[in-house]
């Protein structure tokens, strides 16, 4: 038994494991066996390096188990123990594919969150008296800029996020051209049933129209494709 070195501690890749004194105890040893533990996933894994026979699995998973008993103390109290024991086994996924999937999870936690975060500012801004344009979703959401852009036409190709439209006679800046709003689930399940919201939502606010009036959201011109929704 022996200990890896420092400059390796941190490191995952079999091939940069080596055992503290390496040349006395590999050259040794019958086979070398490195516990490590994956930050991204959190799992442990026996990975096997040098063996003098033919390996079976070059790496295996330990699964905790855990369970709480009630016993006596010396006082004949009860109190509650906890209960802890390792299993090794065969990895259902190799660790490269679960390190993976725990980016991709992650990810898709990204995602969703930044979904919520431009619907929730989006719906806010409306109430607000103030909508937001995608330079005001930008300023809002403290993510990159291309995510939050690449989100927000996620979100009209999905018909839950309409860009309404200021007619130029309206505008009270020449920069305020079109706002955004979103879509409750009610009103959305009527959109993917083909039917017509209320006008009501795509009325211009006075801070955004010299008058108050219906605008035609973008998505329904004549002279615009509409984005097929996802079914």
């Amino acid at each position: 038994m022996c200990h890896v070195s420092k400059a390796v501690k941190n490191r995952t890749d079999l091939a940069d494991l080596s055992a503290l004194g390496g040349v006395a105890f590999e050259a040794d040893s019958v086979q070398n066996l490195y516990l490590i533990q994956e930050a991204k996933t959190d799992q442990r894994y026996l990975m096997l390096g040098k063996a003098r026979f033919e390996k079976r699995w070059s790496e295996l998973e330990i699964i905790s188990h855990s369970h709480n008993v009630f016993v006596l103390d010396d006082h004949g109290d009860q109190v509650a123990v906890t209960l802890r024991w390792n299993e090794t086994r065969p990895a259902q996924l190799a660790r490269g594919e679960r390190v993976q999937q725990a980016r991709e999870d992650v990810q898709r936690e990204h995602e969703a969150d930044l979904r919520e975060a431009i619907m929730k500012d989006v719906r806010d801004a409306c109430q607000a008296g103030n909508p937001l344009n995608r330079e005001g979703i930008k300023a809002k959401v403290p993510r990159r800029n291309e995510n939050v852009a690449a989100c927000i036409e996620q979100l009209i190709h999905e018909q839950w996020l309409w860009e309404v439209d200021v007619p130029p006679a309206l505008r009270v800046n020449q920069r305020r051209k079109s706002f955004f709003v979103c879509l409750t689930t009610p009103e959305h399940d009527v959109v993917l049933r083909g039917e017509e919201v209320s006008p009501d939502i795509f009325v211009i606010p006075k801070t955004w129209g010299k008058t108050s009036s219906c605008a035609i959201p973008k998505t329904e011109r004549d002279d615009r494709e509409v984005v097929p929704s996802l079914q």
